[in-house]
């Protein structure tokens, strides 16, 4: 009932871009859910400091099913798609991370389970 997400353009573990999709979020209650504060949504973070960029509330992974993500970053440009529908479409002109690693996370779910992933890098 937690978190899952991909990091990307990670610098380091003080660096990044996430995408994180909370289990939980109730409609009646929206300060439940999330985990170490993160709630569904993109978040830069840079120093260790985190700011959420894009607020995507109520969106949550379904118990016992596979979502399909798609997320491209070109230059400053952010987009990701959930099950064909773009959900996120962000420009970072605020000392954007132009490279770094990328990979799944999960928060307090220990049988998280990520399927089919790829990288093709866009030259």
């Amino acid at each position: 009932d937690d978190v899952v997400g991909m990091a990307f353009r990670m610098k380091d573990l003080q660096s990044m871009y996430v995408l994180s999709i909370d289990r939980y979020y109730d409609t009646q209650n929206p300060g439940n859910g999330g985990v170490s504060g993160y709630h569904s949504g993109l978040y830069k973070i840079v120093n260790g400091q985190k700011q959420m960029l894009v607020d995507l509330k109520p969106i949550y992974w379904p118990k016992d099913k596979f979502d399909h993500y798609k997320i491209r970053v070109e230059g400053k440009t952010i987009e990701i798609w959930r099950n064909g529908e773009k959900i996120v479409d962000y420009t970072d002109n605020t000392n954007p991370i132009l490279e770094g690693a990328w990979g799944p996370f999960s928060i307090s779910q220990a049988y998280a389970c990520f399927k089919n992933l790829s990288i093709q890098y866009i030259r």
